[in-house]
This record gives C-alpha cells, structure tokens and sequence, in this order.
C-alpha cells in the first residue's frame, strides 16, 4: 500500500510550509484587497428563467444567455445575444424557440 499524507513512512522527509510570522519578519506583508465601488452589470428577462450563459470566444464583449419559461418545463425559450457597453447591457438580438436548456458559440 503506497503511504498518503497522513501516512509516512521513515524514508520521506516533512517539508516545512513558511509561517506568517516568518513572512512578516522577512518584510513581505499580507495582501489587502480595498474594496471598490464596482457597479454590477444585471439584465432581466422578463418572464423567463436564465439557464446558461456564455462568453463568446470571437468577440470579448459579447455573449449568450439561454432563458426557458416555466423552469423549462412547458412554454417557449429565448435565446439572447448580449453586448457589454460602457453604458451596461444591450441586447443586439433574440430569438424564440422551444425550451432552450444549454447554448454553444460556432463560427457560422
């Protein structure tokens, strides 16, 4: 039986981990991230629930949100193409389908 983690053998040497105390001695301080007033990009869709979401890979400021009425149980779906402007969210195009569950980019 191999030894894991908790199991040594005599053979393997323990690799001692740099404590923090040891770190602040040698002048490298702990990193503080300062919060920031970021203002969070939402878009509603208006009686249908968001399945999934995808960030193109041909354009960085597009994506694609699949929405489904009913949780996708009865009803149509709706598939959005949505862009990322300085000014939030605007969608350029949407279609109706049937229930629309998951979504993939294709170059066509």
């Amino acid at each position: 039986m191999a030894s894991s983690y908790f199991n040594r053998t005599n053979n393997e040497q323990r690799v001692e981990r740099p404590r923090h105390d040891r770190l602040r001695s040698e002048g490298c301080e702990r990193s503080t991230i300062q919060p920031t007033s970021v203002k969070m990009l939402e878009f509603r869709t208006q009686g249908y629930n968001g399945y999934a979401v995808k960030y193109s890979p041909f354009f960085d400021s597009r994506l694609a949100v699949s929405a489904s009425m009913n949780f996708g149980l009865v009803g149509n779906g709706r598939l959005y193409i949505l862009n990322l402007t300085p000014n939030g969210i605007v969608a350029e195009q949407t279609y109706v389908t049937q229930r629309v569950s998951a979504l993939l980019w294709d170059r066509n």
